[in-house]
């Protein structure tokens, strides 16, 4: 399937914002001395970087970003990705912006590697839409980027996924500027559409230019939040992600009119098949990465499940959640069908007719059809290879009492179409642990925000990493 329109892509000419656009960006609310107050940099300065500036050009850019209002839908990306054209136009990084429609585009850019022993490409992953958001429910304006005087950045994205766009952004404004040799290229993409499976954004760019993307490894979102256990921070490295098979079941039963109740009614039917979906107590499937992961975690495990419970329930199993019912048109007249759509979410390893199978079981004799309207399997990818080790070496140097562990994601990423590539695709966005401010509770939610500090921990982080795995020796 693909999108609507013209399959060429429509390539954006070199692009500056007009002085009407800048003063959208930059006189956006903000709250009274934000300029004035000072930055924090709670870790050893690494040499040559200045980390107190780069935290306030960091600061900027996603303030500039989260001002670009790309809720999907409809997206609108194409302002954004202009945006970080710009941006490393003025680093002297060339990059394309295409897309299948010229209002949603994703930003491409790559510094290539220097001399022979050139290695598998690294690929620095992020997306540019958001969801919707309900600004009456905000404390401050979702689309102002506004900085608080604590050091917090309030605004759509902030965590789902500006912030690692701006995170990849500036490691690699970095390395340009450090002129570090590269023994494989950095290719850093912003992409479109992510938060609606990726049909215009990395799903177009892989089947119409798959040479832009071309990566042996790639860093992307879906992990890298710090949870504090017993004097330890575990920061979740996701190395898989579950599948992805949303489900409709229609029940079937006899018309009549609703004066005359009778037993074969399709709601009713509907409603049964719900409720046993809701209560199957589906078979635990344990995953080599889940299986690592527990036992990273050690006697640990019962803390976390206080925190986490749900979330560790669902790495283990297939999961339902009912989401959406639909049935008749008037009341006083009993339908002849009744649909709903159920959320499914698969362990990798599983296909199709088995995921149809189980559900059917489940069900048993009531007279409901089962059908998946979509089906993306899950994938895992290896926690023991050289960037996942190096991951696991360089966290530690920032955080002394930090362990790295592989994660199954449990929701979906643009992740789901490079695995089965055969990408090594890494998770990690790392953060540090704040009271208050997780990222598993701020993504989508009202109120996302990030603070500076942990923007620009993980921008150090992940600069370290990328340096290391990328300099040539």
């Amino acid at each position: 399937m693909r999108p609507p329109g013209n399959n060429l892509a429509k390539v954006c000419e070199p692009w500056q914002p007009s002085d009407e656009t800048r003063q959208k960006w930059y006189n956006a609310p903000t709250l009274a001395n934000e300029q004035s107050q000072p930055m924090e940099n709670r870790l050893n300065p690494q040499p040559g970087i200045n980390w107190q500036a780069v935290a306030a050009e960091a600061t900027g850019y996603l303030r500039d970003l989260i001002r670009i209002d790309t809720t999907n839908p409809p997206g609108n990306e194409t302002a954004a990705a202009r945006y970080l054209a710009d941006v490393l136009a003025g680093a002297d990084i060339s990059a394309q912006v295409v897309g299948p429609t010229p209002d949603r585009c994703s930003l491409i850019a790559r510094l290539p590697s220097h001399g022979t022993g050139h290695q598998p490409p690294l690929l620095l992953l992020s997306h540019l839409d958001v969801v919707p958001a309900e600004p009456g429910e905000w404390t401050h304006p979702p689309f102002a980027g506004v900085l608080d005087d604590d050091g917090v950045i309030w605004g759509r994205g902030t965590v789902d996924c500006k912030g690692l766009v701006v995170q990849e952004l500036v490691v690699l404004l970095l390395l340009q500027r450090a002129g570090i040799p590269l023994n494989r290229d950095v290719v850093f993409a912003a992409t479109a559409d992510e938060e609606a499976g990726g049909l215009y954004g990395l799903a177009w760019l892989l089947a119409e230019y798959p040479h832009l993307l071309d990566a042996g490894y790639c860093i992307n979102e879906g992990g890298g939040e710090g949870i504090r256990l017993n004097g330890r921070t575990f920061y979740l490295c996701q190395t898989g992600e579950k599948g992805i098979s949303p489900l409709r079941l229609t029940a079937h039963g006899r018309p009549g009119h609703a004066a005359v109740p009778h037993d074969n009614n399709a709601v009713v039917h509907l409603a049964h098949a719900l409720d046993r979906l809701a209560n199957a107590e589906l078979p635990l499937r344990l995953t080599n990465t889940v299986a690592a992961f527990l036992a990273a975690l050690g006697d640990d495990y019962p803390l976390l499940e206080q925190q986490m419970g749900d979330v560790l329930h669902a790495i283990q199993h297939n999961t339902l959640s009912p989401t959406m019912l639909q049935a008749g048109s008037k009341v006083n007249v009993i339908p002849s069908t009744a649909e709903a759509q159920v959320d499914c979410r698969i362990i990798p390893g599983q296909t199709q007719d088995e995921v149809l199978a189980q559900m059917r079981a489940i069900i048993g004799d009531l007279p409901v059809d089962v059908e998946t309207t979509i089906f993306t399997p899950g994938y895992e990818g290896a926690y023991d290879g050289d960037l996942y080790r190096l991951i696991e070496t360089v966290l530690p140097e920032h955080d002394p009492q930090g362990v790295v562990v592989p994660f199954l994601m449990t929701g979906g990423t643009d992740g789901r179409h490079l695995g089965p590539r055969g990408v090594s695709v890494y998770g990690f966005m790392p953060a540090q642990p704040e009271p208050g401010l997780s990222l598993f509770d701020l993504a989508h939610a009202h109120d996302e925000r990030i603070t500076v500090d942990n923007l620009i921990f993980g921008t150090r982080v992940l600069y370290d990493i990328v340096q290391r795995f990328c300099a040539a020796t």
